[in-house]
């Protein structure tokens, strides 16, 4: 029985980033990541404060500080500290984010494989009409061949070519178990898009689903 050209169903597909186990995830890298860098910079910026007095005694330091406003003795001890804390935060945010990005990849592969599996059937109409779209160059081209020969066997020049796909007469026949043909209703029989039936009558002499 042919099959007849047609529109295959639509599915809608949400956003990942709508599913609710997945947003959470999402979400929690996202903050890391905005602390981490943060932190990061604060740190950054203490280190240049630091370094920018690192060549200048205490005195000095305390100089400066008293044409500025109220001198802070331990200045130097309270950046110190402030620099290790930072330190320490960060080096404890970045295995948290390397385990929160691993979480979200593998929340966001099992739900890529349930939603392909969900589209499987969606996939398969879609594969069957390209099939039919092939067969049905198939049988053209095959008219087109018949109408040359009979042209040569009436002393004519053949004059006329396959259409379609540009390598089409390298596809050859779909009886003959090595051509490109065959390699591919294999495969279309492997990934489950025609039956062992289907399969069988287009190796042998079929010309439609």
């Amino acid at each position: 029985m042919a099959m007849t050209l047609g529109k295959p169903k639509s599915q809608s597909l949400p956003p990942l980033d709508d599913h609710p186990e997945y947003r959470p995830k999402v979400a929690l890298v996202n903050r890391l990541k905005t602390e981490l860098n943060a932190k990061s910079s604060e740190r950054t910026q203490l280190l240049n404060r630091k370094n920018s007095t690192a060549h200048k005694s205490v005195v000095e330091v305390l100089s400066a500080q008293y044409l500025e406003g109220t001198p802070t003795v331990d200045a130097r001890f309270s950046l110190d500290e402030t620099i290790t804390s930072l330190s320490n935060h960060i080096r404890a945010l970045v295995p948290a984010l390397e385990q929160a990005e691993k979480e979200e990849r593998r929340l966001r592969i099992k739900v890529s494989i349930e939603t392909a599996e969900e589209q499987k059937g969606l996939v398969r109409e879609h594969a069957r009409t390209v099939l039919q779209g092939l067969l049905l160059i198939q049988q053209g081209n095959k008219g087109i061949e018949r109408l040359c020969q009979a042209r040569k066997d009436l002393g004519y020049t053949e004059y006329f070519h396959p259409v379609g796909l540009s390598d089409w007469n390298e596809w050859g026949n779909m009886e003959d178990s090595t051509s490109r043909w065959s390699m591919m209703l294999r495969e279309f029989l492997e990934a489950g898009y025609i039956t062992t039936a289907e399969h069988h009558r287009l190796t042998h002499g079929g010309t439609t689903l």
